[in-house]
């Protein structure tokens, strides 16, 4: 019980049988802050600090880039092999991603579009998305908690992701051209 009579409600049970009074805390500052100047400073570097981590994110991806634009993919190379085609010879919704990557950057779109057509059309889709948000978190802007999109729309490219997967494994005239094959 506080000297009003009233018990504070973040005063617990077993505070007020005891006697005991409840202190309000009290928002503590950074130690040597005296008031708003610092803090528009600190801005000012959390803001430096996040531009310059999305400066060097965006030097790795372009040497990726660069890397998938410059060594062809062969059977030798370091690209990554599909389990499923491995183990299966299945193709996922992702076989040929990284050859349509790289006729992408290499100028061949249709080419590209022969490896993987959902890869070329939902890469540059995510890499927007991704490059718009860091940028926003960068500069200090609300990014925002949601995805963006209505969950139907999630289903909804999860269900086409699993037929595409199905057709470009039929082997039937029209759907085996989904599946990756040089022109």
């Amino acid at each position: 019980m506080d000297e009003g009579g009233a018990t504070p409600p973040t005063m617990t049970k077993t505070m007020a049988a005891s006697g005991a009074k409840a202190v309000p805390i009290e928002p503590v500052g950074r130690p040597g802050s005296t008031g708003g100047s610092s803090r528009r400073s600190s801005g000012r570097v959390c803001i430096a600090v996040r531009a310059t981590l999305l400066g060097f994110t965006l030097l790795g991806g372009g040497f990726v880039a660069y890397l998938i634009a410059s060594h062809p993919p062969r059977p030798d190379s370091l690209y990554p092999k599909c389990m499923l085609h491995q183990l299966t010879g299945l193709h996922c919704p992702g076989c040929g991603t990284g050859r349509a990557a790289h006729a992408a950057l290499n100028g061949r779109l249709v080419q590209a579009l022969a490896f993987n057509p959902v890869a070329v059309v939902l890469l540059p889709v995510v890499a927007g998305v991704v490059l718009y948000r860091a940028g926003r978190w960068a500069l200090g802007r609300p990014v925002g908690n949601d995805l963006w999109v209505d969950s139907r729309w999630v289903w909804l490219l999860a269900g086409s992701l699993l037929v595409f997967a199905v057709l470009r494994n039929v082997p039937v005239e029209p759907f085996t051209l989904l599946a990756p094959h040089e022109l």
